[in-house]
């Protein structure tokens, strides 16, 4: 009887050996399963991120392209929204052209930022978007935005500048330091707001954050915002470092309402106060537009034409 009890332990014991061995081995499977799975993750996220490079190498400006790499490489939202961009553009027409979804950028390098104007999302007509809010391609053939003519025609009621009616490309301002951005960067043909909640809003918040970060009451900014959505888009930037100006949006349905309407707000005059004054800027922003004929091919001649300009001079 104990020869048969032992001998029973003994089988159930091999039995069980037998069994942890069986579970041994599986669990030693899984566990390489789950080491390909992550090298298979760690490769997807890889080629993702390259491709969020190639996306935001097309950013021509070397501080404005290292910056945003460095504060949003990596971001679910940004992987997200260069895949959306990318099959837009393989079945719709979508404005800007690519080269220049990121002018505002290019034009207008961090460090020489001295004005902020946000807008909201591009013209969505065939040849109308450069990249620039509010801006015009040059001799586009299309209906002149009312939300531009406004904007001028402030600029020649504040400051008394005429400025020519075939001039609506405002890539004069971005050179001297005025941001021009959209609050979403590109839009499908004919479909306003068509790009909206696809990432845009983080990628421009992420830019905001970056010229409230870098800057210093040294060289702190005047934000120009027109309408409640700008004004909650920079509602978080520092009032120590910066100048706000708030009034109500340039378009027709607008520019007349709320307690500070655009239109009669002085804010191109007020700005160039804040500028020179408030700021310690040796220049302030020439809100004139050179006709197409008057510009300048290259900024040594803009630079002159301005000095001849002198009427910001005297504020």
């Amino acid at each position: 009887q104990i020869q048969t009890n032992f001998s029973l332990i003994m089988t159930t014991s091999l039995a069980n050996v037998g069994v942890k061995r069986k579970i041994s081995d599986f669990f030693g499977k899984a566990k390489g399963n789950e080491k390909s799975v992550t090298l298979e993750k760690d490769e997807k996220r890889l080629k993702k991120e390259e491709r969020v490079r190639t996306f935001l190498s097309v950013i021509k400006d070397e501080e404005w392209r290292n910056a945003l790499l460095e504060s949003e490489i990596g971001k679910k939202y940004l992987i997200d929204l260069t895949e959306f961009i990318s099959g837009e553009r393989k079945k719709y027409a979508v404005y800007p052209p690519e080269e220049e979804v990121f002018a505002a950028l290019d034009a207008c390098s961090l460090s020489k930022i001295k004005v902020v104007i946000i807008g909201q999302d591009p013209y969505h007509g065939p040849g109308q978007a450069n990249g620039l809010a509010f801006s015009i391609k040059k001799n586009a053939q299309c209906k002149y935005p009312p939300s531009l003519r406004n904007i001028l025609q402030q600029v020649n009621n504040d400051i008394g500048v005429s400025i020519s009616k075939n001039a609506t490309d405002l890539s004069y301002w971005a050179r001297q330091g005025v941001l021009l951005l959209n609050t979403v960067l590109t839009v499908r043909n004919g479909q306003a707001n068509s790009h909206h909640n696809h990432g845009w809003e983080q990628f421009t918040d992420a830019i905001i954050r970056i010229i409230d970060s870098r800057s210093s009451p040294k060289n702190g900014v005047v934000f120009l915002l027109w309408g409640k959505p700008a004004l909650t888009k920079c509602k978080s930037i520092s009032k120590s470092k910066h100048r706000i100006i708030i009034s109500s949006h340039p378009s027709p349905l607008s520019h007349l309402k709320t307690d500070s309407p655009f239109t009669g707000s002085n804010c191109f005059s007020r700005c160039n106060k804040f500028l020179l004054h408030d700021l310690g800027y040796a220049h302030a922003i020439d809100w004139s537009l050179p006709s197409d004929e008057e510009e300048g091919t290259n900024k040594e001649e803009d630079e002159k034409k301005k000095k001849k300009r002198l009427w910001y001079q005297r504020l």
